[in-house]
């Protein structure tokens, strides 16, 4: 049996099968942390999500999105899927927002420089933000933090 040719080469210039975007997108968002490994720093992690992002349509970046948070247990890769989806696509935003940063502490990731920066690496004719809060998508925020504000008053699990 006949292995089809390798397309691509690897970090080690091995020879390689070059993923679909949508793959590599999902690859990243399961596996990685957005901190330095052996082959590639959080800079160039960031950058190459970013890169696929722009090239899958916005409801896949949804759903990989809700996937990682929920099923991968991931909370940087899922925020930075949310701030993107904050330009390409923000009513979708608003629908998986609650199923992506659900908990108090998943909302200071958002606020992290790489998510702050999201938004501004998609669409770079938007004015530059520092807080992602301040573009269109601020409602999905603000309906999530007047909910955390209703459960806290009368003292609810969160």
């Amino acid at each position: 049996m006949l292995l089809p040719a390798t397309d691509v080469v690897n970090d080690e210039r091995a020879p390689a099968y070059a993923f679909t975007p949508k793959h590599a997108l999902a690859q990243y968002a399961a596996t990685g942390c957005l901190n330095s490994t052996f082959y590639a720093n959080a800079e160039d992690q960031l950058a190459k999500v970013i890169e696929l992002c722009r090239e899958v349509d916005a409801d896949f970046i949804a759903r990989t999105a809700v996937y990682t948070r929920e099923q991968g247990f991931m909370k940087d890769m899922p925020a930075l899927l949310c701030a993107v989806l904050s330009v390409k696509e923000p009513a979708l935003l608003a629908r998986v927002f609650s199923r992506v940063i659900g908990q108090r502490q998943d909302a200071s990731q958002l606020r992290s420089d790489r998510c702050a920066r999201a938004p501004w690496d998609v669409s770079r004719s938007a004015p530059r933000r520092s807080d992602w809060f301040a573009t269109g998508s601020s409602l999905a925020a603000k309906r999530w933090y007047s909910r955390l504000r209703w459960v806290r008053a009368r003292r609810l699990p969160t």
